[in-house]
């Protein structure tokens, strides 16, 4: 069989996904969220229903959401998250990536919607990587219990000093959810913590100020 040249037509890019090499029905879902083939993803999950979601390939690196996330592909990132491919709270780190909130207001929904359990590796990404509204989303939509508590013992201190490498990430915790009023040590560790990593004059301010 000769299989269309590729770029010609949408269909044909479509008809070069389900039968190139490897055509495994991961590897077809996985171009299907590459490159936003909807209609080819709709033929696979009916022919080989919710099985062709996972894998123990090699290939199988990411979840199979990662790559529409990636890519920015709104429309089958929701119909794959409808047809029940697998979210994990790590996703949220694509979306940031990308910068993306309509994407990150998609996952921040899913994730509280099944109620996937968090991931404080995560939320130390986002201190450090995330836009302000994303990392304040963040903290308001799943951080449910004392933000000291979830701060120095869930993430084990980790998450301001992530946040030191963001100012703006650092303010939202000190001032806006008054990060270490229950650790009397917080502002000597991390005045420490800013010599020992050369952070900007802005942070320390910061915390001194806090």
């Amino acid at each position: 069989m000769h299989l269309p040249k590729e770029n010609l037509s949408w269909f044909g890019n479509q008809v070069r996904a389900l039968f190139s090499k490897p055509n495994t029905s991961f590897t077809i879902v996985m171009s299907c969220m590459k490159h936003n083939y909807l209609d080819l993803y709709e033929y696979i999950l009916e022919r080989d229903g919710s099985s062709s979601f996972t894998s123990n390939s090699l290939f199988a690196v990411y979840p199979l959401l990662y790559y529409a996330i990636i890519n920015e592909h709104i429309d089958i990132l929701c119909r794959g998250i409808e047809t029940g491919c697998i979210v994990k709270f790590e996703l949220l780190e694509a979306s940031i990536i990308k910068n993306n909130m309509q994407i990150f207001n998609i996952l921040v929904d899913e994730i509280k919607k099944q109620g996937i359990g968090l991931k404080s590796s995560t939320f130390c990404y986002a201190a450090k990587n995330a836009s302000p509204k994303m990392f304040k989303k963040m903290l308001d939509e799943f951080v449910t219990t004392d933000i000291d508590e979830f701060c120095f013992i869930r993430c084990r201190g980790e998450l301001i000093t992530h946040a030191l490498h963001n100012i703006a990430n650092l303010k939202i915790l000190l001032t806006n959810y008054n990060l270490g009023a229950k650790q009397r040590t917080v502002g000597s560790d991390l005045l420490k913590e800013c010599l020992k990593i050369s952070a900007p004059i802005a942070c320390v301010m910061a915390i001194e100020d806090h």
